[in-house]
């Protein structure tokens, strides 16, 4: 039994419990080696100063024409639409240090709610970032913003016209643009 002084562990747990015998094992076995692990991040490593053997990268769209080479938004209630896609290539640690939503073309939609950005790690919402009524920085300015992502990792915006929305005006459109650099991984995490 633990005292004031003393943290609590795994066994304290086990012996108020009706577990079985494996799956008390198996929790103390795991407690111990939770403690034993090193950090996950290298604690050298700073996130918002990437080392000199770093590989840079800029995430921009790819898809779009010569006379629109943004994403067109999609059609009322028609579901979202990717804008920009990074996959974390395998072996690396990524961080997406910059980031930019905006929209190109008559008078934008910012707090109507007639548009919905979201950026997403892996199909899941990022805190703060999953449900943006509003462009975020500029193109030529993005704004500083720090996500770490991993090995095969798949970073996306995406842009929706929720149902009940007007269609937006022909010829606007939307881009996005991540700034970012990666890292071994056996380096990134020792």
């Amino acid at each position: 039994m633990a005292t004031q002084n003393q943290p609590i562990s795994a066994l304290d747990l086990r012996d108020k419990t009706s577990w079985s015998f494996a799956q008390k094992l198996s929790i103390l076995t795991r407690e111990q080696n939770a403690r034993q692990a090193p950090p996950f991040l290298n604690r050298d490593l700073s996130l918002f100063q990437p080392p000199a053997d770093s590989r840079p990268f800029i995430v921009t769209p790819a898809i779009g024409t010569i006379a629109t080479p943004f994403v067109g938004y999609p059609a009322p209630g028609a579901g979202p639409v990717t804008v920009i896609t990074y996959t974390v290539p395998v072996g690396l640690l990524a961080v997406i240090s910059k980031l930019a939503i905006v929209h190109f073309g008559g008078a934008p939609p910012d707090g109507t709610g007639n548009v919905i950005w979201r950026v997403l790690i892996n199909g899941a919402g990022v805190e703060g970032m999953n449900n943006l009524s509003s462009q975020v920085g500029t193109y030529a300015q993005p704004n500083d913003t720090v996500f770490v992502v991993i090995e095969n990792d798949i970073v996306q915006v995406t842009v929706e016209v929720p149902a009940g929305q007007p269609a937006m005006p022909a010829g606007t459109s939307t881009a996005a643009r991540f700034h970012g650099w990666s890292y071994q991984i056996v380096e990134a995490t020792q």
